[in-house]
Formats: structure tokens, C-alpha cells, sequence
């Protein structure tokens, strides 16, 4: 299967994401919580 948009290997890190909780990013219990730490719970 071929996709017009996808050209290689090379390209596929513009696709790559990770799936973490919202509430994690947007609450405000949350907001000094460093981006790192929360990567890294994300990650788990």
C-alpha cells in the first residue's frame, strides 16, 4: 500500500506522536509540573 503523502522512511518522524492525558497538559493542577515529567508519564 502507497500513500501520496508519505515518501520514505525519511519522513515518517513528521508522523510520530505520543498519546497523553489532556488533563495532564490543560488543567491547572497540573501547571507547574515540568513538560519533561510529563513526557515522561506519558511514555509509561
Amino acid at each position: 500500500m502507497e500513500f501520496d503523502y508519505f515518501y520514505g522512511p525519511e519522513d515518517a518522524e513528521q508522523y510520530q506522536f505520543y498519546r497523553t492525558s489532556k488533563l495532564l497538559i490543560n488543567s491547572d493542577q497540573f501547571k507547574d509540573v515540568f513538560v519533561e515529567a510529563k513526557v515522561l508519564w506519558a511514555d509509561a
